[in-house]
């Protein structure tokens, strides 16, 4: 009878600890995806961090963190070729040049879509 009873109180001490363990885990996911929401945001400039000594969880923050480095490094390379030249580009061509370049970029255009 007392071996049962130790048995349970075991039992229901590893119980309450998973418990824990799992609300602790939610509220960490649950920052994290709080931190993703606003990384949406132009101006924010944080990374996902987690409070949690989960392994698991620590390398999904850390690739998290990755992604959003390499989405950013995007962006400013997308923006960077957007810009206009800073001096107007002039052509010296014929007409007969430049129609045939419109030609068989025209062509190229019919015969690939």
């Amino acid at each position: 009878m007392k071996i049962m009873t130790a048995g349970l109180v075991i039992l229901s001490l590893l119980v309450i600890y998973l418990l824990v363990k799992v609300i602790t885990m939610k509220r960490s996911i649950r920052n994290i995806r709080r931190e993703l929401a606003k990384t949406k945001e132009e101006n924010y400039n944080r990374q996902v961090r987690t409070t949690l000594n989960d392994r698991d969880v620590e390398k999904l923050a850390v690739e998290i963190n990755e992604n959003l480095d390499y989405q950013k490094n995007l962006k400013l390379e997308s923006a960077g070729s957007r810009r206009q030249p800073e001096k107007s580009i002039y052509i010296k061509a014929d007409s007969k040049s430049l129609s045939r370049v419109f030609s068989n970029i025209f062509g190229n255009i019919y015969k690939y879509s």
